[in-house]
């Protein structure tokens, strides 16, 4: 079973919102027609990641669409280990 995580369309810069407790990440692919910058609350995401490696099937909800998507990449803040980034690859449908 696939999970389902809830994910914002990204309307700032990375640095405020970090500050305002999001993740920022993007979505790429063929599952969609142009790269998307998007937001993910940060608590959600830290549950999200323990139970969820790269590599792992999720299906992200933005807009009230659904997107199939695989983790591609996790990036690290190296001083205080903290989530800074995250990649989806989008799948196509078939």
């Amino acid at each position: 079973m696939e999970t389902l995580l809830n994910v914002m369309e990204r309307q700032d810069i990375a640095k405020r919102i970090r500050k305002k407790g999001y993740v920022p990440g993007s979505i790429y692919g063929p599952g969609v027609d142009k790269n998307l910058d998007i937001q993910i609350e940060r608590k959600t995401l830290n549950r999200f990641i323990k139970e969820n490696p790269i590599g792992s099937k999720v299906m992200l909800q933005l807009d009230n669409n659904e997107l199939p998507c695989i983790v591609k990449n996790i990036q690290y803040d190296l001083m205080n280990e903290s989530l800074i980034h995250i990649d989806f690859y989008a799948c196509a449908e078939n």
